[in-house]
């Protein structure tokens, strides 16, 4: 990890932008970051830790981090659309009768 800042985002929720770098098997070194929640163990990682950073070998400067969790706003908005869906379905079948 190069540098990690942590602050409070939309609603109290705590937020850290997590900035790294990595190297691929052939030797050349790529930089990255990722935005995560307190819910993620990347969360309480330190600037000098190590982590596990995948990528596409045909394209490494495409990266993931299987520990960085769904964001709270994803979760948060998946929940608005499922709720959304459910009322426009019963509305829906409610008019059809």
């Amino acid at each position: 990890m190069t540098a990690v800042s942590r602050f409070e985002g939309r609603r109290n929720r705590k937020i850290a932008v997590v900035r790294f770098r990595y190297k691929d098997q052939a030797g050349s070194t790529y930089g990255g970051h990722v935005r995560v929640n307190d819910s993620s163990s990347l969360y309480h990682i330190s600037t000098g830790d190590k982590t596990t950073v995948r990528y596409r070998p045909n394209h490494p400067d495409r990266y993931w981090s299987e520990e960085r969790g769904v964001p709270v706003e994803t979760s948060l908005l998946l929940i608005w659309a499922v709720a959304f869906a459910a009322m426009l379905a019963y509305v829906l079948t409610a008019f059809r009768r």
